[in-house]
């Protein structure tokens, strides 16, 4: 836990405050998540880390730059 709690400071002690221009709605089928895109969106390239992946796997608008992992999956990325 502790290896993980580490890896976490990490990535929020590199996160950068972004401003959203443009909304993309609708876009997934929960609406609560789709600032989530938006978000991703302005900060391109990243990655959207959620255990929901079902929902993000399924919107209508696809944008190869906004990546989409696990928290396990990123945690497995920074420890290879």
């Amino acid at each position: 836990i502790q290896q993980s709690r580490e890896h976490a400071d990490t990535v929020v002690a590199s996160a950068h405050e972004v401003a959203v221009r443009y909304l993309w709605r609708p876009n997934l089928q929960d609406e609560g998540d789709n600032f989530i895109v938006e978000i991703a969106i302005a900060a391109w390239p990243c990655t959207i880390v959620t255990h929901n992946i079902k929902d993000f796997v399924r919107a209508e608008l696809r944008f190869p730059q906004v990546a989409l992992r696990t928290p396990g999956q990123l945690l497995q990325s920074l420890t290879q």
